[in-house]
């Protein structure tokens, strides 16, 4: 007999290749002041490294080699390192530069803010569970490694039947309020982190986003004295 497995359909590629597109876009227009050949050279890196991945599942996430596994980990690891960096620069810049530059760098920090969020977003959604493609094939006997558990794991409830047998698997857009609301509330929400790594991400996450928060607070009530 062989091995018993557990399908689903194959996540569509659409949802984060506009969302790794918007980040790129929000992130390349920043103030010249952060550092534009560098956002240069990893917005031309992100976007090589979304070639392969597109020639192998265009449409549907359907497959992938080792090769392709490693190229989408780096390239969302690389996105949510580029944003911390911004993020970084930028909190300095609103510390140190005149008032006069306030309002600028003001729009640059919601720009560096979303950014954060997609980026953060595309690697939960490319680490959990062994990515898009393994969460969808999960073979029964090796289940693999669950970073989030989502309430939808848990199946429906029904008063008379009690829980319902599905089969459901989160998706870009599970990964996206989960990066959404972490950055805002400062924790997962309904979501939890089960292993180190998912905890360690969420909580670096959360602490960029508080720290550029507190910047901008103070900077904006700077321009108003």
């Amino acid at each position: 007999m062989g091995t018993p497995r557990r399908r689903s359909h194959s996540e569509h590629r659409a949802p984060t290749v506009v969302a790794l597109l918007a980040a790129l876009a929000l992130y390349l227009t920043l103030p010249p002041t952060l550092h534009p050949r560098l956002r240069l050279v990893v917005a031309a890196v992100e976007l090589l490294a979304l070639v392969p991945l597109l020639v192998l599942n265009p449409v549907r996430l359907r497959q992938e080699t080792r090769l392709t596994k490693a190229i989408g980990s780096g390239q969302a690891i690389l996105l949510a390192g580029a944003t911390l960096f911004a993020l970084a620069e930028l909190a300095a810049q609103l510390i140190v530069l005149p008032a006069d530059d306030g309002p600028r760098l003001l729009l640059a920090a919601l720009q560096v803010w979303l950014a954060v969020v997609i980026a953060f977003s595309l690697l939960y959604w490319e680490f959990d569970r062994g990515g898009a493609v393994r969460r969808r094939h999960i073979d029964l006997r090796r289940p693999r490694t669950i970073d989030f558990r989502f309430p939808q794991d848990d199946g429906p409830q029904d008063a008379l039947l009690g829980a319902l047998p599905v089969t459901w698997y989160p998706s870009y857009v599970d990964y996206l309020v989960l990066s959404l609301t972490n950055a805002t509330a400062f924790a997962p929400g309904r979501s939890v982190p089960l292993t180190t790594r998912a905890k360690l991400v969420l909580a670096v996450q959360s602490f960029a986003g508080f720290a550029l928060i507190g910047v901008v607070v103070v900077r904006a009530v700077v321009l108003v004295v």
